[in-house]
């Protein structure tokens, strides 16, 4: 939102930034307190909860790769009729290599 094509805003700036700062912590507050709960539920105590839950979220930058697809070359620039209609495929000279790969908790 370009807040210079409006004609009015309800709020001062430092006011506004004030509301997105405070719904942000509490919407991270209800997530832990949500996790924490579920981990509580499985049977762990409260520290090992919260030990499970920061080791998550620190794990989920680790990638662990399982398979690499080779990149693939496309044929461009080919009609493919569809149903009666014609569809043109677009230009992609190579198509990149993919990585599957196996992360420690969802992000």
């Amino acid at each position: 939102m370009d807040l210079s094509q409006l004609q009015y805003f309800p709020l001062a700036l430092p006011h506004f930034s004030l509301l997105i700062v405070i719904f942000l912590v509490l919407v991270a507050w209800i997530e832990v307190r949500a996790l924490r709960l579920a981990y509580m539920h499985i049977g762990f105590g409260p520290r090992a909860a919260v030990l499970l839950l920061l080791a998550s979220l620190g794990g989920s930058y680790v990638n662990i790769p399982v398979a690499r697809l080779a990149a693939q070359r496309i044929v461009s620039g080919r009609e493919v009729p569809y149903f009666g209609m014609h569809y043109v495929i677009p230009v992609v000279v190579e198509w990149p290599g993919t990585i599957i790969a196996v992360t420690s908790a969802a992000r």
